[in-house]
């Protein structure tokens, strides 16, 4: 087929050039009206336009609903009440007004008690297993199990596991445990963290930034629960780790969580050149499989006595980031030595990343730092962080496992 020249190409009518472009169909059309007057804010001229729409000919089931849908939220404004109702999609799940057997739960109960209201179970684990004794002849009373779960706080320190035999019979016979009237029980899996002091142990006060010296508080894990403290194992997406997030403690103060002392505080450093011994290339770019190359500060002179560094970034790809360990650093030569496995892309300069997890870097508010060794955690405060509420997180795992379970509810418990 012969073609057009370019210059009768561009003296044809516009509509030739775009007659292969249809109009939306008119139910649609009236649509995309309706939407963009309603992101502008103009409902008034919205409403009438949903209008059409319900009485177009030929409009599909789909454009109909959501004409509907539209009107029904404008409805629902006119009155001050919020576009979509959240019961709309909500299934109620009725609870019988009267279980047939109850048992209690406090933060001050013994598990020696029989779980009345007087005298209440402390764990989760005695209140399953008194649930367990209530079945005769296999099947619950009728109404079923309800655990009232007084207010306060709970320690988990392994994953609460259910199974077929901890469910209830039917809808009208469940397992609830559920938190007693008034009350928000709230389970965590942290351990509390007191007695912080100011820091006077002079080795320890060497390895850390001599201006902020004042501000770094230290507590004794060990002496609080806190002794078997995991590995720092951490992966990433091109990690030699595997991809896997390993469980590792967690710091938190009244509620917000910290972060582990780093370097820059704010953006990152910079690959400068790579020193391994093995190049490789991927689509063109240069770089080597091994974690051997240097960066242009003199910070490394502060994480030479560091046992547990630890470097994050980006070190070939822009999406594929990874911790890597430190195996060692060389001040003098502004080198960097990784420990193996490597970054499963390789290295290659100007790519970013920064360090986490030293002592020497612990200097902003909001960092902290974990002492594996001496079970001790450091951080950074400027007030006396006795004064609030500080937790360490150390459950490995989940905080419930349920298999196999039918008919079981949970109610106003928080997790944490």
């Amino acid at each position: 087929m012969n073609s057009l020249p370019l210059a009768a190409f561009l003296l044809l009518p516009l509509p030739l050039l775009f007659a292969a472009e249809q109009p939306p169909a008119p139910a649609l059309a009236l649509l995309i009206d309706a939407n963009t007057h309603l992101a502008a804010g103009r409902a008034n001229e919205a409403g009438p336009l949903l209008e059409k729409v319900l009485q177009t000919p030929g409009a599909q089931p789909h454009e109909r609903m959501e004409a509907e849908e539209r009107l029904a939220e404008l409805h629902r404004q006119a009155k001050n009440l919020p576009a979509r109702d959240p019961e709309a999609s909500r299934v109620r799940l009725e609870l019988p007004a009267r279980p047939g057997v109850a048992f209690h739960l406090a933060p001050g109960g013994n598990d020696a008690n029989d779980g009345s209201a007087d005298k209440p179970f402390a764990t989760l684990e005695r209140a399953r297993q008194a649930v367990r004794d209530a079945r005769k002849d296999g099947k619950l009373p009728d109404g079923g199990v309800t655990v009232w779960i007084a207010d306060g706080n709970y320690s988990v320190t392994a994953p609460f596991t259910l199974g077929k035999n901890d469910g209830g019979d039917s809808v009208a016979c469940p397992v609830v445990y559920r938190a007693a009237p008034g009350a928000r029980p709230r389970f965590t899996s942290g351990v509390v963290v007191r007695d912080f002091k100011p820091v006077a142990d002079p080795a320890v006060l060497a390895r850390t930034p001599e201006e902020v010296r004042s501000h770094i508080w230290s507590a004794d894990l060990r002496a609080q629960g806190g002794a078997d403290l995991p590995p720092l194992k951490l992966g990433g997406f091109g990690s030699g780790r595997s991809f896997i997030t390993h469980p590792t403690p967690e710091l938190f103060r009244d509620g917000q969580a910290q972060h582990l002392a780093r370097w820059p505080n704010q953006g990152d450093l910079a690959i400068q050149e790579i020193r391994g011994a093995t190049p490789n290339q991927i689509h063109g770019l240069k770089g080597c499989k091994e974690g051997l190359f240097t960066v242009d500060t003199d910070r490394l002179a502060r994480w030479t006595a560091e046992p547990d560094a630890w470097l994050y970034g980006y070190w070939f790809w822009d999406w594929a980031d990874s911790y890597e360990k430190i195996a060692a650093v060389d001040p003098a030569a502004r080198l960097i030595t990784l420990e193996p496995p490597f970054h499963t892309y390789g290295y290659r300069p100007k790519q970013p990343f920064h360090a986490i997890n030293l002592l020497a870097e612990l200097d902003a508010p909001g960092e902290w730092y974990l002492d594996r060794a001496a079970g001790r955690v450091y951080v950074f405060s400027q007030n006396d962080p006795n004064a609030g509420r500080v937790e360490l997180s150390l459950l490995r795992g989940w905080f419930v496992d349920m298999k196999d379970v039918r008919h079981l509810r949970w109610a106003g418990v928080e997790w944490d």
